[in-house]
């Protein structure tokens, strides 16, 4: 370690089993101030979300979430300590994506409105025709399986994809 601020002058330090040991002063205030960075360093280690294959800065984002959530979870605790970090993660997680990922439900759809599902027209991408196609909403939000269709709700207000199967008269029957 370098550093100006301290001399190379050793002091006395007792350690976890008594014992009186001679550190550098530089060492002794490092270990007494920097123990909460080599906490949250520790804990978000054990959730760790950042792969190696992903690029620079898609990690330096996760991270930065990963601290505002350990941030949080460390403000949480202050007023109501009861919950571990992995229970507070995931109560966070599912708050952030909850079913109703749009913000429209089906309780806030026009009861009289006659719903139509609608087909999306074909578009023209790199020069070749290819039918637009998204995520069926129900598949997604019931399920939890990703199918994709070219099918649409025009009356919906967030114009919600739903493939031909039963998942447009599940998500609008009354």
């Amino acid at each position: 370690m370098i550093s100006t601020q301290y001399k190379s002058e050793a002091t006395s330090v007792t350690n976890r089993r008594g014992e009186t040991v001679s550190k550098p002063e530089m060492i002794e205030k490092y270990n007494k101030y920097m123990g909460g960075i080599d906490h949250q360093d520790q804990m978000l280690s054990y959730y760790s979300c950042e792969h190696k294959t992903i690029r620079w800065y898609k990690k330096l984002g996760i991270h930065v979430f990963q601290q505002m959530l350990y941030n949080s979870y460390t403000l949480h605790n202050i007023f109501s300590p009861t919950k571990s970090l992995y229970d507070y993660r995931l109560e966070i997680i599912s708050k952030l994506l909850s079913h109703n990922v749009r913000g429209t439900t089906r309780d806030s759809l026009p009861k009289n409105q006659v719903h139509v599902l609608q087909h999306y027209s074909r578009t023209n991408y790199d020069n070749k025709k290819k039918t637009l196609r998204r995520r069926c909403r129900q598949c997604w939000v019931s399920k939890k399986v990703r199918k994709d269709t070219p099918y649409f709700c025009a009356d919906c207000p967030e114009q919600y994809e739903f493939c031909l199967n039963n998942c447009f008269k599940e998500f609008h029957k009354y």
